[in-house]
């Protein structure tokens, strides 16, 4: 995947000071993908952030705009952590996509913190 640098430190903007983002974008024949990569140096003190992006494909033949949301909640005392995802496409383009979202949010060791299977529309 290619690293788009200026939108990664426009994230990183947006970022808490508990948390780093990356942002690779990569441009195929068949596919797009759009990674975010999360580590979240310290869960157990994170207080509820929320992150939003924008981002467009830029595609010649299906071009498509999005935005992204997750809402990062403070863990409760049981250990359990509720992080939901949006995925909404933003543009007026009628051409069906296929999506896939694939959560990776890993700890500041590059640790899993979550096993979550892939969610397809």
């Amino acid at each position: 995947m290619a690293a788009s640098r200026d939108q990664s430190d426009d994230i990183n903007q947006e970022a808490s000071k508990n948390c780093d983002i990356q942002l690779k974008v990569y441009y195929g024949l068949i596919r797009h993908d759009f990674c975010y990569s999360f580590t979240v140096f310290d869960l157990s003190v994170k207080e509820v952030w929320a992150f939003r992006h924008q981002f467009y494909t830029n595609c010649q033949s299906c071009p498509s705009s999005w935005l992204c949301e997750m809402l990062f909640t403070k863990v409760s005392d049981d250990g359990r952590v509720l992080i939901p995802i949006l995925l909404r496409r933003t543009d007026c383009e009628r051409g069906a996509v296929k999506v896939r979202i694939v959560p990776h949010i890993r700890d500041k060791d590059s640790l899993a913190l979550f096993n979550v299977p892939p969610i397809e529309r």
